[in-house]
């Protein structure tokens, strides 16, 4: 072999290094390269690269039959190892290359008919050299190392075989030209596949998809970049009951992680039959109580999932021709109007969802001893299911940011681990990828669970209203032979995600409304009459003087400054639980960022001594809620109840003279 030197066995070391395979790449280039130190050589026949060509098909195709049953990484990484024997057998021929033959079945038919054809070789360094790095590109390792070696490689070859009429220099000028120009169009085209694949995906979301795929979850985990979530309204709730917000309903849910994505493993569809009215369809077990929620939904198509609360049991009013449902929770409507309405009833320990197995437990390998050292770190192998569900969510509010902006991930370490160990900050899919894999880190059987969070509550339609951007991700966690929802995402991301709204908000929402109504009514939802919907005939005129006002003379803040509407101030601001808040900061134990009084008052019974007597404290806690999120507010009792609750706590824990750790007001 006697072009280029030492090529070949550089580019086996270097695929080596790139899969793993460092050892074998090392023997298999040693075996190459001491054929220029021995002359023992053999005189292999047409007949026999032949031979040894099949053989290599052979050893492949074995490898891509292998990779197929027992699910291994790509076969692609293995093909400097099936091709070898056709590399050594030149390596250590008598005759410059392989037969033509070995490397064309048009050629080897020829030969077989012209018995007396010249021989024809051809030198397969080059094309070993594609393999190789072939392979090295199958491993997936996304470092700057990879595209420096493969431009070594590649450079080295051109080196070789470059005209002799150029100057040494110009061509290597001309190869760092080319080297860098190519990483540019790389970085480029990445950049560019990013954004047309995000954009299509939002438009298959929106204009083909009618629901979650049962079976394959994509998530943006490891992608560079900030999530852009629409306002669109997707589906609306009524609910006949208080009930505290935000709450989730959910989709469907998915058992194995894979290089950042979620699949439904072992499971398929079957059919649920309706009951005698043909719009009753049982779930699981007899019912103990009614949900109290109706779920008015788009059916694209007339197909797509419901979204269902934990331990459905039985969906009522639902008038589809078809519904079915798998083991993991989703349920799937077919055959239905563009509209749906239906009502949700739960039991206690619904059959919806099949008993954990084995794949409830599984780690990603690349992941695994990461989570595992996280697990052991917060000692949650030692700890009953649900205690280790609040030591998880404790981990997640304490030390962890909620954000849309997305870092992607570092050379040599996945999306996950670095979200664990270094940024500390993502979006749901993160903290609810982290949150499953901590828990089957240690032996809890957990599952990634897909659906909204619903928590906007609209006074206009008295409804909540649920929005694309309101798409949420939690774990499932099994104690007690239930299932239960654990969401790790610390609660201010409902918040966030609704703060920068677009200007035009607000008429999409009332388009959105009237387009309701007016399905509503087509669909034979509504107990409206006709002639309730003529007053939506007076929109226009509404809108046409609202813009003859806009449009006179305005007046400006410095002419008339007591004309400009007064800031107004959150629901629940004034709640009197924000003084004991300061007075347990002033004693040195504030409330951490993110972290939430529910778990603030639970980290202050943990200390020992209790710097405070907390007793009251979660009765107090629930009224300030109520009075925060609650949209019927409290009653002038309930509020007199806070407020001296308040005061008699206040009495019994004066002050200090000195602040060791405030911010001067308390966290929201």
């Amino acid at each position: 072999m006697k072009t280029p030197p030492l090529l070949l066995g550089g580019a086996l070391v270097f695929w080596g290094w790139q899969t793993g395979y460092l050892a074998i790449g090392l023997v298999m280039a040693s075996i190459l390269e001491g054929s220029r130190l021995t002359r023992l050589r053999w005189d292999f026949s047409p007949v026999d690269y032949n031979r040894i060509a099949d053989l290599c098909a052979l050893l492949f195709g074995a490898a891509l039959v292998y990779r197929y049953l027992a699910e291994a990484e790509s076969a692609a990484r293995w093909l400097p190892m099936a091709f070898f024997p056709l590399l050594a057998a030149q390596a250590y021929g008598t005759v410059q290359g392989v037969d033509m033959g070995a490397i064309s079945w048009t050629a080897r038919q020829s030969a077989k008919k012209r018995k007396d054809a010249p021989r024809r070789t051809i030198d397969v360094t080059f094309a070993g050299l594609g393999l190789c790095i072939l392979a090295a590109s199958a491993a997936n390792v996304r470092t700057i190392w990879f595209y420096a070696g493969s431009v070594v490689m590649v450079s080295w070859a051109l080196w070789s075989i470059r005209p002799k009429r150029y100057a040494p220099l110009l061509v290597a000028g001309l190869l760092l030209l080319a080297a860098g120009t190519g990483f540019a169009g790389h970085v480029g085209l990445n950049r560019l596949q990013d954004a047309i694949e995000s954009r299509a995906l939002e438009w298959l979301a929106r204009h083909a998809w009618g629901d979650r795929d049962p079976y394959k979850n994509i998530t943006a985990i490891g992608d560079l970049g900030t999530l852009k979530l629409s306002d669109r309204i997707v589906f609306r709730v009524r609910s006949d009951r208080p009930r505290p917000t935000p709450f989730l309903l959910r989709e469907s849910s998915y058992t194995a992680y894979h290089n950042g994505k979620w699949f439904a493993l072992h499971s398929r569809f079957v059919d649920v039959p309706p009951r005698g009215d043909g719009t009753t369809w049982i779930l699981g077990p007899a019912p103990v109580e009614s949900s109290g929620l109706t779920v008015e939904a788009y059916l694209r198509g007339g197909r797509g999932l419901l979204k269902l609360p934990n331990r459905a049991a039985r969906v009522e009013g639902l008038t589809v021709g078809r519904l079915r449902r798998n083991s993991f929770g989703a349920v799937k409507a077919e055959d239905g109007p563009a509209l749906v309405v239906y009502q949700a009833a739960t039991g206690v320990r619904a059959g919806l969802d099949a008993p954990p197995s084995s794949d409830d437990l599984l780690l990603p390998p690349e992941e695994a001893s990461a989570l595992k050292r996280t697990a052991e770190s917060l000692g949650l192998s030692s700890l009953a299911p649900y205690r280790a569900m609040d030591r998880v969510k404790e981990y997640f509010e304490s030390g962890f940011r909620y954000s849309l902006s997305l870092a992607g991930s570092a050379p040599g370490s996945s999306p996950l681990t670095r979200f664990l160990n270094e940024t500390r900050s993502g979006h749901c899919e993160y903290f609810a990828t982290a949150a499953v894999l901590l828990l089957r880190a240690a032996g809890i059987p957990a599952r990634y669970a897909t659906g909204y969070m619903v928590g906007e509550f609209n006074r206009r339609e008295g409804r909540y209203l649920v929005r694309a951007r309101h798409a949420h991700a939690w774990a499932l966690v099994h104690a007690d032979d239930a299932w239960h929802d654990l969401d790790a995402t610390p609660p201010e991301w409902f918040e966030l995600e609704g703060r920068d709204g677009s200007w035009w908000g607000a008429f999409r929402d009332m388009t959105s409304w009237f387009w309701f109504l007016i399905s509503e009514w087509r669909y034979g939802r509504s107990a409206r009459s006709v002639s309730d919907y003529l007053l939506w005939l007076l929109a226009p005129l509404v809108l046409f003087l609202a813009w003859r006002l806009f449009t006179r003379r305005r007046v400006s803040s410095t002419e008339a400054p007591d004309l400009l509407p007064a800031r107004v101030a959150p629901p629940g601001s004034e709640s009197a639980f924000f003084e004991i808040e300061k007075r347990i900061a002033q004693i040195g134990y504030p409330r951490t960022r993110f972290e939430t009084p529910s778990a603030w008052l639970e980290r202050l019974e943990r200390i020992e001594p209790p710097p405070v007597s907390t007793g009251v404290l979660k009765e107090l806690l629930e009224l300030h809620y109520r009075l925060r999120f609650d949209p019927r507010g409290l009653d002038a009792l309930e509020r007199t109840a806070l407020e001296a609750g308040v005061r008699a706590w206040m009495e019994g824990h004066p002050g200090v003279g000195q602040t060791r750790t405030t911010s001067g007001r308390p966290a929201d």
